[in-house]
């Protein structure tokens, strides 16, 4: 189990078999997001606060470098080792790990972007803009492939505007993806279908 804490940033690792705190290290910035790349706590990226990612193995600090804007969120892409970085801009910054180098990022129509989900069953990323669009990008074809408008489906319901997506899960199949916005509200779509089939 990792925990994050804010005051001073640090990383703790937990393990739960004889329930003891295993490895704590000291960050120079506050942690936003952190992913585990690997099958235990061995490798684990982290963005910060600064503008940064670092790399952690084993041992500590491996790499770290700058992100081109303020990340809000990331996800590790196993299909090509990439980290796709989102944030206060309208890209998906794309590190790949194996080249150790910032590869051409991916334009979306949102000014700025809150979230984002990878299903690795299609292949496919989310990416949750603050417009309400939620964008779907395929890493088979490096090309966007559809958008959920930020509108009021009068053909489902009355909806009020959706507000900014703030939060993007699929599911274990990856045909199904909850969406969730900044107002409170779960809208749940089958990707192979443009209405929602629930919202609360």
């Amino acid at each position: 189990m990792i925990a994050s804490g804010l005051y001073a940033p640090t990383l703790k690792i937990y393990e739960t078999s004889n329930l003891g705190l295993k490895v704590e290290r000291g960050i120079e910035s506050e942690i936003i997001d952190f992913k585990i790349l690997g099958d235990d706590y061995e490798k684990i990226a982290l963005l910060e606060a600064d503008r940064s990612i670092e790399l952690h193995a084993k041992y500590g600090r491996h790499f770290k470098t700058r992100v081109p804007t303020f990340g809000r969120a990331f996800e590790y892409i196993p299909f090509n080792g990439d980290l796709a970085i989102v944030g206060a801009s309208n890209e998906v910054w794309r590190l790949n790990l194996d080249r150790g180098q910032f590869l051409k990022s991916f334009e979306t129509s949102s000014e700025e972007l809150n979230c984002i989900a990878y299903s690795k069953q299609l292949n496919l990323a989310a990416l949750g803009g603050i417009d309400g669009i939620t964008t779907f990008w395929s890493y088979d074809t490096k090309d966007k492939v559809v958008e959920i408008p930020n509108l009021d489906i009068a053909a489902f319901s009355n909806y009020e505007s959706f507000g900014e997506i703030s939060s993007l899960c699929f599911s274990v199949d990856g045909l199904k993806i909850a969406i969730g916005s900044s107002k409170g509200k779960v809208r749940l779509f089958d990707i192979r279908y443009p209405l929602p089939l629930f919202e609360h």
